[in-house]
Parts: C-alpha cells; structure tokens; sequence
C-alpha cells in the first residue's frame, strides 16, 4: 500500500552530495580549495624555495601512515615544478618490479620527446622495407640507446636489425650507469623532480632486486642535478624495511619529513572546506549539519588521519540522511552512530570527551562492569544525580547497556576487556616466574 523512498538525500542539509565520499586527492579536481596546510608543508615550501632560489639538489623522504596526504603533498610538488617551467616526473608505484618501475620513470623522457615536433616519423617507407627510429650499433645498451635517441643521433635502420640487448633485465641491471644516464636526463633542464610515491608496494620484491633499485637511487641523489628535487613517499613500516636494506642510500637524504596528525583545529577546517565544496545554498552556519563537538570526537577517533576521520564523517552523515528527526551532528549522534570497535582503546576514543573518563573507570576498574551508578559516583567524586544523568545518556548512546540499576560496557567489546585482562595478567604472571628463576 505505501512506497518507503530509502534512499540518501543530501538536500535538506543543503549539500548535493556526501561531502566526504571522495578520500582520495587524485579523485577532486580543485584539491587545493579543500587542501588544509599544516607544519609540513611549511617546511615543504621552505626547502622547495632553497632548491629553486640556490639552484642546489636536495633529496627527501616523505613518511606517514596511508591517508596522512602524503599524496597530495607530492602532487602539488609535482605540479609546481610543472608549472615553474622544469621536468617533473611524479611516479606511484604500483608493483614490486623494479625493472617496470625503472621503465615507467624513464618513460616521462620519451613521453616528453613524442609530444615535441621532432620532424622524424615514427614509421616510413624506404625502398618497400618498413624502417623504424633507433640507433645504428646492435651492441648499445638499453640507456645507451635512449641516450643517443634524446642526444639527436637518430638514424634509419630495419626492425629485424634491432638488438636484443637493448631490453632493460636483471642480468644487465648496471645501477651506477642508470642512475648516471637519469643524471644527465634531468640536468638538461633548469629545475627538476623525481617523485616516487608508495613505494612500500615496492618492498614485498627480492632484497637482490632491491638493493639494485636502491642502489640506483643513491647514484641519483649522491650527483644530482642543480635545482632537482628528489623526493620518495612511504609508510612508516615500509621506511624501517628501507632503511635496513639500503642505509647507504637512507644515509644519503638530506632531510626525512613526517607527516603530522591533525589538530582539532585544523580537523575542523577540513570539514568546513569540504562542506562549502558541496553546499548548494547558502546556510548560516559552514558546518551544519555538523557540530564542532562532532568533528573533535571523530578527529580523536581517527587519531588525526585526515583520511579516516573523512570515513567516520562519511558514515556518519550517510545515516543522518536516512533518520528524519535529526537536525544536527553532535558528538553524542555520532558515538551512537558508530559502533563495533576494533580493540578497547578505539572503544574509548569514540566516547564523547566529557563522559570519556566514567567509560575508562569502569574498564579498567571494574572489568566492563556491572556497575551502579552510586559506585562510580565515589569513584569520580561527582554528584550521585549527575552521574545517573551521564549514566543514562551512554546508554542513550549505546555505549553503555544497563540492567536493575547496574551498567556494563557494550556486550561486543566486554569480550574484549576480558581478554586484555587476562592477557595482562599472564604477562605478570610470566615475569614473576622469570624474577624467580
């Protein structure tokens, strides 16, 4: 008899769309209207502005967890060198291939070639035969060949004729002669950039294959170019591994960046500027339909990472489309929106601030519970009245679960309690074995 319409509908809070569905940077167009700086890309500018303003080299190491933006940090390097006139060559790894890898930042140079007016066919037609541009020796190798094809020494000569040496492979993988051959490449121009981002995709290849790679790397930076820019992102595991494969090469950065959580402040800007990006109207307030008390509770959740404090946004408001009485976000909406921690901290950090402390009392003091409000009320020194009030609004909230006057932390994550507690005790138990031994 009646049709229920459950599907989002962003309008009546103004807003087209979810503003937080895009978490990645290379999905939004305009990333620099929704970009919030941070220490970091002071100190970025700074040494950028040294680079280009001293004509120097300075190579760098970008670490941060996934979603800290190291992307986007990159990304906008690349595209002010871009735009400054120099070559940049902005490279995510996506395998753990070092020779496609190796191919793919040598690629920009040849992709850079095609796109000027050589006046050299690719292909023509000589005396019925089908010629092809490459170089004149069968025995160069892989880089001697580009070389010769970027220095203008180009000639005519048949496809059957072309070397087989002239493939990139393990056996011929010569890392001092490729970083040397990227040396000459990039010094051709005024300024210049080697980014490589994720490079903990690269990490799961041999430490043989590795070492080459790094090896590389190192040749690179120990004679780069004047005015060039190295500058290679990973995770904080992935930079560790690095760091005991090639100490040589970690030894050879001049400056290692990492990247910082977000502050309150700065979390709150973020999702302003992400709201003004989608809002179709002009409303009063630039959070709404958030409250600052929101934003905070989910920054503190995420632990600062500006990616998954967008996911807690995201789902947050997704559920508020779908419940017509709720006006607003505060944080006590979005502790009750999102539940099933992972461990008992994440379960604590999702608690509003102000009744964060009645949560952990009841943890770590009486196991998860059960607990009666009188209890706690001498435990926290406040009122009996307004601890049954705090009490009650957990519960409200699904935070807490209450039966006969006792409350008890969620029944999904007191398995968990238990399980830290018993685990605590066992490591006790073990070190006063080994105190007698």
């Amino acid at each position: 008899m009646f049709r229920i319409d459950v599907s989002s509908s962003y309008e009546r809070f103004g807003l087209e769309r979810n503003p937080f569905t895009d978490l990645s940077s290379e999905a939004i167009r305009d990333i620099e209207k929704i970009h919030v700086s941070q220490e970091i890309d002071s100190r970025i500018a700074d040494i950028l502005s040294d680079v280009i303003g001293e004509n120097s080299g300075i190579a760098l190491s970008l670490v941060g967890s996934l979603g800290s933006g190291k992307t986007q940090r990159l990304k906008g390097v690349h595209k002010l060198i871009q735009e400054s006139g120099g070559m940049s060559i902005y490279q995510k790894i996506d395998s753990n291939d070092i020779i496609k890898t190796t191919l793919e930042i040598f690629s920009y140079f040849s992709e850079f070639e095609d796109e000027e007016d050589t006046g050299i066919s690719q292909e023509s037609e000589l005396e019925g035969e089908t010629y092809t541009p490459t170089y004149q020796e069968e025995n160069l190798s892989f880089f001697q060949k580009i070389k010769r094809l970027f220095s203008g020494e180009r000639k005519f000569v048949p496809i059957e004729e072309e070397s087989d040496d002239s493939e990139l492979t393990r056996a011929n993988y010569n890392s001092q002669d490729i970083g040397n051959q990227l040396i000459d490449y990039l010094g051709e121009y005024k300024r210049s950039a080697l980014i490589l981002d994720e490079m903990e995709n690269l990490l799961t290849a041999s430490n043989t294959d590795l070492i080459l790679f790094f090896e590389f790397l190192r040749e690179f930076i120990s004679n780069m170019p004047d005015s060039c820019v190295f500058i290679m992102a990973c995770t904080n595991n992935a930079y560790d591994k690095i760091k005991e494969i090639s100490p040589a090469f970690v030894a050879r950065l001049h400056n290692e960046l990492y990247s910082e959580p977000l502050s309150d402040e700065r979390a709150i800007k973020l999702v302003q500027k992400r709201i003004e990006y989608h809002r179709r109207k002009s409303i009063v307030s630039p959070l709404y339909p958030f409250e600052e008390s929101a934003i905070i509770l989910a920054n503190s959740m995420s632990k600062g990472n500006p990616r998954e404090l967008l996911k807690l946004l995201h789902t947050t408001l997704f559920t508020a489309t779908r419940d017509n009485f709720v006006e607003f976000i505060d944080d006590r909406y979005l502790a009750k929106v999102l539940t099933g921690p992972s461990s008992v901290e994440e379960y604590i950090r999702r608690v509003p601030s102000d009744l964060r402390e009645d949560v952990r009392i009841i943890i770590e003091k009486y196991g998860g519970g059960p607990v009666t409000y009188i209890q706690l009320a001498k435990d926290t020194q406040e009122s009996v009245t307004k601890q049954y009030t705090k009490l009650e609004e957990l519960v409200a909230m699904g935070i807490l679960t209450s039966s006969k006057g006792k409350y008890q932390i969620n029944s999904s994550v007191i398995q968990m309690v238990r399980a830290s507690i018993r685990k605590e005790f066992d490591k006790t138990k073990d070190a006063k074995k080994e105190t007698k031994k």
